[in-house]
């Protein structure tokens, strides 16, 4: 059954203006992930009401991976929601972290 998971950060954690992200996926039993097509996951953080999407890569491996989003610049703010995607024809529930602050310090 297809899954895609955030690892590294949940919810209520305060995190810096740049920062990555990281988790796993798997997609349909027996259907084999290729590499050199782009990211099977999305990831976005939206927070303050601006959306900044990652710039995801990742390392398939049989059906599924590890993934890894980079944000830089991230507004500061409170509550904020990270969203990771898997971009599969029947995609999985969303991974999600919130509650999420951006600060500074």
């Amino acid at each position: 059954m297809a899954s895609v998971s955030i690892n590294n950060i949940e919810t209520g954690m305060t995190l810096p203006p740049t920062f990555e992200a990281n988790g796993r996926y798997e997609t349909d039993p027996g259907r084999n992930v290729g590499t050199g097509s782009g990211s099977m996951v999305s990831c976005k953080m939206q927070i303050s009401g601006a959306t900044v999407n990652g710039v995801v890569s990742d390392n398939p491996s049989g059906s599924g991976g590890d993934w890894t989003a980079t944000f830089n610049g991230v507004p500061t703010g409170i509550r904020g929601v990270l969203t990771a995607h898997l971009s599969v024809a029947s995609p999985p529930p969303d991974a999600q972290a919130s509650d999420l602050t951006i600060s500074n310090e």
